[in-house]
């Protein structure tokens, strides 16, 4: 837990060593691009979806996006938007049930640097 203060997102894992890592893209999308938000669904915690999206939006600041379906917003903060390489180009801070805000990760790169 020393690095904790320097991680975007700290998860404790319980022991898991067979975590998923994601690369990150420097590229943000573009408008109309396809995405996925990658989150839990249920209470557990242990099922893990991709939900698709359409950018509407993107600037520097913020990403915004419409789900194609309705989606549930329980534990869908701080996930990870993918692009269709699997790249995170995001982090979800903001959900309804048919859209979503996120920060871009070149963004949260230059506030941790």
């Amino acid at each position: 837990m020393d690095n904790a203060e320097k991680d975007v997102s700290f998860f404790s894992t319980q022991g898991q060593s067979h975590n998923k890592t994601f690369n990150l893209s420097l590229t943000p999308p573009l408008k109309q691009e396809k995405i996925w938000l990658f989150c839990t669904q249920g209470n557990s915690g242990k099922v893990k979806v991709l939900v698709p999206a359409e950018v509407t939006y993107s600037i520097n600041q913020s990403i915004k996006y419409n789900f194609e379906k309705p989606v549930p917003r329980q534990g869908a903060s701080g996930c990870p938007l993918l692009n269709s390489k699997g790249e995170v180009v995001g982090v979800n801070v903001c959900l309804s049930s048919r859209n979503g805000v996120a920060v871009p990760v070149e963004t949260i790169l230059q506030q941790i640097n």
